[in-house]
């Protein structure tokens, strides 16, 4: 992720534990974590819904998703030019003896945003 331009700075455990502090291209962005979805083997990623407080831009939510080339294929809204591209890449990639790792974003309304808040309070307190 580092490579990549993203660096973990700091959280704010004390103030508010689901907070947490992103610099991403040396720009500093503070995130609220709403929930988190485990990687699974069955799901084959990983997914994060977040929100930014006080954000200059207008975006209610955020869900970032990390998995592999096949659980992600499906997930992505890509004309059939563009599907035959990323296979491309993919089957590139996995000759060279690398193990592809897509990652997405999608921005959230804020209908989406509550749904998943209320959903996915209702998953944890039901492992309780």
């Amino acid at each position: 992720a580092e490579y990549m331009g993203f660096k973990y700075t700091q959280t704010r455990h004390k103030e508010n534990p689901s907070e947490y502090q992103v610099q991403i291209n040396n720009e500093k962005y503070n995130f609220e974590v709403l929930g988190i979805n485990d990687f699974s083997y069955d799901r084959g990623r990983f997914s994060i819904v977040v929100k930014r407080p006080n954000a200059e831009i207008d975006d209610d939510g955020l869900l970032y998703v990390k998995g592999d080339n096949v659980s992600m294929m499906d997930l992505l809204l890509l004309s059939e030019n563009e599907k035959d591209q990323y296979k491309a890449v993919i089957r590139s990639m996995t000759s060279q003896g690398l193990k592809p790792v897509i990652y997405a974003k999608r921005y959230l309304s804020v209908e989406e945003v509550e749904n998943y808040v209320t959903n996915y309070q209702r998953y944890k307190t039901s492992l309780i």
